[in-house]
């Protein structure tokens, strides 16, 4: 499964599960997702399910995608860079009184669509090697390649890769960091393929899983 690299953690997401055993998904997944043969049929499919942003109240739209229809829950604005920022904070508190009801409060389950969120900020590119490293090392054992091949292979660290003349010490210290750096990736891209079927995506690494509130939802530490 070829990785492309996408400015979109919706598409990392989907790979990740992919990658993952449907039987391990957290219950709610299960009920609510399957595993689609393109991203394009699975997201189209699934969108509505997804908050578009990582826990922030505030987010900017970088993508068609990620817009969202005026409703009780949401409101798009467009905001003029050129004025100065006192003014348009004003603005927006201005547009924070009209629109927000203080006493709404969180929407119940069923009233919400997006019932998976994200729980960090998506790192494209740290995504698309996890993955990579992932399908590389994760066939047979008589396939499967070193941690240096996969480093190399990868252009993880150009600086590791050996080089003709390279003295016997430079080849044992370039081969332990490219394979300490692959490692790291690998045990991380295990990681992030568990922490999705429990519905965390995406946490690996030094990333918090984050707890989540009595109807389900994603709060911070």
């Amino acid at each position: 499964m070829a990785v492309k690299y996408l400015e979109d953690p919706y598409y990392y997401w989907y790979e990740t599960l992919q990658r993952s055993n449907e039987e391990n998904w957290y219950d709610r997944m299960k009920s609510n997702l399957k595993q689609f043969d393109t991203y394009e049929a699975w997201y189209e499919n699934y969108k509505k399910l997804f908050t578009v942003h990582a826990g922030s109240p505030v987010y900017v739209i970088d993508d068609i995608n990620r817009y969202v229809h005026n409703d009780q829950y949401g409101l798009t604005v467009s905001i003029q860079l050129t004025y100065p920022a006192n003014e348009i904070l004003d603005a927006v508190k201005n547009i924070l009184k009209e629109y927000q009801n203080p006493h709404r409060g969180r929407p119940q389950l069923d009233d919400l669509g997006d019932i998976f969120q994200l729980a960090s900020m998506a790192d494209y590119s740290t995504l698309k090697i996890l993955l990579d490293v992932y399908d590389l090392l994760n066939v047979s054992e008589e396939l499967k390649p070193s941690f240096y091949e996969v480093g190399v292979e990868l252009d993880l660290s150009p600086k590791s890769v050996i080089e003709p003349g390279d003295s016997p010490k430079d080849i044992r210290d370039k081969t332990t960091t490219m394979n300490s750096l692959v490692s790291k990736y690998h045990r991380w891209s295990k990681e992030l393929i568990s922490n999705a079927e429990e519905g965390f995506f995406p946490v690996y690494g030094t990333i918090k899983k984050p707890k989540r509130n009595e109807l389900g939802f994603l709060i911070n530490n």
